[in-house]
Parts: structure tokens; C-alpha cells; sequence
């Protein structure tokens, strides 16, 4: 009997706090539920360090998209399209569309982001828009977007990330619901930009106020310069960062759930020719660094590989440079199916280089391997593009 009565104190005490709760103003924007309130003053807080988050790409004209890469939202209609190993332009207009976000509760709100700008031949502020609607539905074609200034100074012709400030959002949009912020980046026919964005947020208050510009976080010394190294985030069977526009990546991948650490790793197909896994080219300024793998056979039979690099000028491999002590490659054979293999291979360059980096799947015996947690560190280097 006391235990009944005290359910029912509790519940009473329950219910008059929590009606006596609703009566009270709330000193703070509340989250409608929807997908971009984060907390009581940040309703969007997107880093693209990993993947696009929940923004989304939308084609108005062509087939270009954003994408992740070099841990940011990228886009560009300048690349190897048709996988010839030539880069050629391709035309299009494309929107990257911020996940819905409510401003009911808000007095006043700001948008501010870090991008770099390269390669714009024409009007900077022509070819990358930042746009706000409050009536788009799902289709960009349809829906009105209102187009907010932003700060395109020393931007156009590097991959120096510079903060736009702090953008007011219109008063038109101040106690609305379903909100939405879009990049637009148009791309033509002879020419394109490349647009990189990192660190967009949508946050409360008057622009000027104490929050500071944001920021581009350097890599730290010792720092893992590979955003994918954990081969966690994967584009139907490629892991990302790790899918070549030259021919330095060869074999076929595919994901599997036997992980050194977290998820997953990827499974390297072997063959009778040596079969390689490439990183996504990157340019690496001059300096020394180690890159580092974890490796062990996935089938019986064992497996053996290499480690190594190979230059990329113009979308065309160079000559492969492998691990070697004592002028000879040095191969990690006999790999068990039980027990990871780690190995790693320190190399040095003596300018800014565009490489992709390889795990070498030797043909003797052929069989396939399981790579997980790359990493390449550097004291004094670091990735230039």
C-alpha cells in the first residue's frame, strides 16, 4: 500500500512540475525538431572533415556534384571525367542544400564558414553564391532562393582558406520554420573553379557579436594527414580517399567487416599481377613522412605486399617508388589470417609533390589482403592540396 501511494505522489509532483514548466518563458531559440538545430544557439554546425554531414548535392544544370575531399565540401568541373587520365571541363550548376533548420525562436542569426577559391578565370562572386529559401520542398529547381553577400577576398587562385565573416540572415526569414542555406558553385563550359568549404555554421545573434571568426585548425605535427585512414566511410564499394584518377590504384576492393579497429577495413583483391590500393592523389610539400598500415591475409594461403608511392603529373603516374633497405624491396610475406601485420615505410621529398600513396598486393601468392588504419605523419611537411 505505501509503495502505490508514493507512485501516486510522485506522478502528481510529476505532472504539476512539468504543466507548471510549460507556463514558463524560454530564455532561449528551442529546437522545432527539426534536423538542424544542434543546440540552443547553434541551429547548424557541419566541419565537412569527414563527409557531407546532412547537407546534400542538387544538380540545377549538368551532373556535377559536391563531394568530400581533402576534408571538405568540394566541387569542381575540372577533372578527369571520362577516366582517360586527362583532366577536361564539364559545365553545370550545382547546389550543396543544408538539412532544414527552424528560426522560430530566433531574434537574429548569422551564417559564417571557411572556403578556398582556385582556379576562377571570371567574377568570383558570379560563380559562388550562398542562397536561403524558407519554401524549398525538395526541389531546388522550384523553390525561391534569396541570395546573401559574401566575402570573396583573397580567394580565386589558391587553396588558402580564408573565414567569410559573419553573414546576417534577413529579417524575412527571422520566426520562420524550415529553413534552408545552399553553396551554389556554377561550372562552365571552358572553365571551371574549385570551391572548398569547411566549418559552416548557422548561429545566433547579431553578426559582430563575441563570436569569433572560426578558424582553419592546421594539422599538428604527428597528426594523421589521411582523413580516411580508418576506411570507416565508403561511395557504394570505394572507401573514400582512397579511389585514383590515375591508373596508380589497380585492384578491385571491396569492404569488409573483419577490422583491425572500428567497422571495417578494405579487402584487396590479388591476382597474377600486382595489384595495387592507391590514396586519393594528394600534393605533399617537401618534408619527410611515414606511412604507416596495418595488413593481414583474408583468405588461407597467406598473402604479401609492399609499401610505397608514386608521383602523378597531369592525371599520369610516374615511376613507383617501394619501401627498400639495403637496395632491395622490402615485401612482408607469409601474412596470417589471425594477426595483423603492421608495417610502415618513411620516405622523403625534396619538393611539393602530387603522389598517391600504395599498398602494393604482391602476385606471389596472389591472394587477397586486409588493409585498415593507414595513417601518413610528417614533422615537417603536410598536404598542400
Amino acid at each position: 500500500m505505501k509503495k502505490i501511494w508514493k507512485a501516486l505522489v510522485f506522478v502528481t509532483l510529476g505532472v504539476f512540475t512539468f504543466s507548471s514548466c510549460e507556463d514558463v518563458p524560454a530564455p532561449y531559440p528551442i529546437p522545432d525538431n527539426n534536423q538542424g538545430n544542434t543546440s540552443d544557439n547553434t541551429y547548424i554546425n557541419e566541419t565537412f572533415a569527414s563527409s557531407l554531414g546532412s547537407f546534400t548535392s542538387h544538380a540545377l544544370s549538368g551532373d556535377l556534384a559536391w563531394k568530400n575531399d581533402y576534408s571538405s565540401a568540394m566541387i569542381t568541373g575540372f577533372q578527369d571525367f571520362d577516366g582517360d587520365g586527362t583532366k577536361e571541363n564539364k559545365e553545370g550548376v550545382t547546389l550543396l542544400v543544408s538539412p532544414s533548420f527552424s528560426l522560430a525562436a530566433s531574434q537574429a542569426a548569422y551564417v559564417t564558414f571557411n572556403h578556398a577559391i582556385n582556379h576562377s578565370k571570371t567574377s568570383i562572386a558570379e560563380d559562388h553564391k550562398l542562397l536561403i529559401s524558407k519554401n524549398y520542398t525538395g526541389n531546388a529547381q522550384t523553390a525561391t532562393w534569396e541570395e546573401l553577400p559574401i566575402k570573396t577576398d583573397n580567394t580565386g587562385s589558391s587553396f588558402d582558406f580564408v573565414n567569410v565573416g559573419q553573414i546576417a540572415i534577413p529579417a524575412a526569414y527571422i520566426g520562420q520554420k524550415n529553413i534552408f542555406i545552399a553553396l551554389k558553385h556554377i561550372a562552365h563550359e571552358d572553365y571551371s573553379s574549385t570551391w572548398e568549404v569547411r566549418n559552416f555554421k548557422v548561429l545566433e545573434g547579431e553578426p559582430g557579436g563575441n563570436e569569433p571568426e572560426i578558424p582553419d585548425t592546421p594539422v599538428e605535427p604527428g597528426d594523421n594527414l589521411l582523413v580516411y585512414g580508418g576506411f570507416e566511410s565508403w561511395t557504394g564499394s570505394t572507401p573514400n580517399g582512397w579511389k585514383t584518377a590515375s591508373t596508380a590504384g589497380n585492384a578491385t576492393l571491396s569492404k569488409s567487416t573483419d577490422a583491425k579497429s572500428g567497422s571495417y577495413s578494405v579487402e584487396v583483391g590479388g591476382g597474377t599481377a600486382n595489384k595495387r590500393l592507391g590514396s586519393t592523389e594528394m600534393t605533399l610539400a617537401a618534408g619527410t613522412y611515414t606511412f604507416s598500415v596495418s595488413v593481414k591475409a583474408a583468405t588461407a594461403g597467406g598473402g604479401s605486399f609492399s609499401l610505397g608511392y608514386v608521383p602523378v603529373v597531369d592525371g599520369k603516374v610516374g615511376t613507383y617508388t617501394y619501401h627498400k633497405e639495403n637496395g632491395k624491396q622490402v615485401y612482408y610475406n607469409d601474412l596470417s589470417q589471425t594477426q595483423w601485420t603492421n608495417a610502415s615505410y618513411t620516405f622523403t621529398l625534396t619538393q611539393p609533390t602530387t603522389l598517391s600513396l600504395l599498398v602494393m598486393n604482391s602476385k606471389n601468392p596472389g591472394k587477397n589482403i586486409l588493409v585498415d588504419d593507414a595513417s601518413l605523419t610528417s614533422a615537417d611537411g603536410g598536404i598542400v592540396k
